[in-house]
């Protein structure tokens, strides 16, 4: 656990706020990719009340964000919900301007129509996305957009309409590993088990920075592989 002992150093070198905060957030990244939720959580929470012991609002709402991103992954699906909505409602009840509180309106219905799909809650899901891309393309941003796109391929996976699913991702970001293993598992919905692995195997291994999309892609491609192995050992077919 090098990688952790390493973080842990930079948090408690860290220079000043600024510093400590990025350290921490790079500590419960690494947690994330080693399995350990509560860990993670514990690491954002630090961050949280540093950014709540100056009343900063921006940040208190992006911890929160992360933190429900990380209880999101982790399957903890009544927290995540309560946490983004927390965060959402910090920012719309603030006097941040009006252009920051639009933009956070619009994420919330991409936090929401992921939580919907966590629940398995199609109908939430997809008005909520539909809002999200309306709002994305009205404000010609692109990388919204993608997100939007890969959004609906998510939906498509949920409901098994695998055609849609990989028409929606192939318009979302490449270099994304989420949207990466989204269509690796749109292709093994189809039945094409070898460019599945393929593009699994490209998501857990890209050559990139640690971001949370990342180590989130890969703790569930680990999940999905531990999964197989226990169905293999039990002669279960999956």
């Amino acid at each position: 656990h090098a990688a952790i002992d390493a973080a842990q150093e930079n948090v408690d070198s860290a220079r000043d706020e600024g510093e400590r905060r990025t350290a921490l957030l790079n500590e419960a990244l690494i947690y994330v990719d080693h399995g350990a939720t509560d860990e993670a959580l514990q690491a954002m929470q630090r961050s949280y009340e540093l950014a709540g012991a100056i009343g900063d609002t921006t940040n208190l709402s992006a911890d929160g964000i992360v933190i429900a991103d990380i209880q999101l992954a982790a399957r903890r699906v009544d927290d995540a919900r309560d946490r983004y909505l927390t965060s959402h409602d910090l920012v719309a009840a603030s006097s941040l301007p009006a252009a920051l509180k639009a933009d956070n309106e619009l994420a919330r219905h991409y936090d929401i129509a992921r939580v919907a799909i966590a629940e398995h809650d199609l109908h939430t899901a997809r008005s909520e996305a539909a809002a999200y891309l309306s709002g994305a393309s009205a404000k010609h941003n692109d990388a919204r957009v993608r997100q939007a796109r890969e959004l609906n391929g998510n939906i498509a996976l949920e409901a098994r309409d695998y055609p849609v699913a990989l028409t929606e991702l192939a318009l979302a970001d490449q270099d994304n590993p989420a949207a990466i293993y989204a269509i690796a598992r749109a292709y093994a919905g189809e039945g094409f088990t070898v460019k599945a692995k393929e593009l699994s195997a490209r998501a857990e291994h890209l050559n990139i920075l640690p971001t949370l999309p990342y180590v989130f892609t890969r703790a569930a491609i680990a999940g999905a592989t531990r999964l197989a192995i226990a169905d293999s050992v039990r002669g279960t077919p999956h």
